[in-house]
């Protein structure tokens, strides 16, 4: 008993006094017919804070703009995926961990080339569980935007594909599009 003590205070000691640095990964972007881009990532501070970082980077120009927070810090945000159309106008979509019930939960954030992001709202519903490596977002040139993800069913137990239609600055409803 008292060597799995020592080893368990060992243990503690050695983690506690490792430094974490920061770490920005999953770095992803989207370019307009122009040649504005944007790129988004997930950040994590070395204070284990996690968040989505965005940045610009205009036609023509070498200089990307400071990035912002986009959203955090919250539960461990994954794999943004990004779209930007000929007007500029932009759509991101990450998921993050439900802090109830530790499910995938997609969310999403607009903003216009150079401008604000949204506040971020939550997509998907409470009662699925998205796939971490099958979403997609998509904004048309007729600001329309359209996001399709696949999800377990916690309901009904079941592997959907699923999609939310909607124009710019507003979320749609999700639906089943899988039989």
């Amino acid at each position: 008993r008292m060597r799995n003590t020592f080893f368990a205070i060992l243990t503690l000691i050695t983690f506690q006094s490792f430094a974490f640095a920061s770490t920005s990964t999953n770095l992803t972007m989207a370019s307009d017919s122009a040649g504005n881009t944007v790129a988004v990532w997930e950040f994590v501070s070395d204070t284990y804070d996690s968040s989505i970082e965005a940045a610009f980077l205009p036609a023509g120009s070498s200089t990307w703009s400071s990035s912002v927070t986009v959203a955090g810090p919250v539960i461990n945000p994954k794999f943004p995926k990004v779209s930007i159309n000929d007007s500029g106008n932009i759509v991101l979509i990450w998921t993050e961990i439900d802090s109830f019930w530790g499910l995938n939960v997609l969310f999403g954030s607009t903003a216009t080339f150079g401008g604000s992001w949204s506040t971020p709202t939550q997509i998907s519903t409470t009662d699925e569980n998205v796939s971490t490596s099958n979403y997609n977002a998509k904004i048309t040139a007729t600001d329309d935007i359209v996001l399709t993800w696949t999800s377990f069913d916690n309901i009904n137990f079941d592997i959907n594909a699923r999609s939310a239609t909607s124009s710019f600055g507003s979320w749609g409803t999700p639906v089943t599009i899988s039989p």
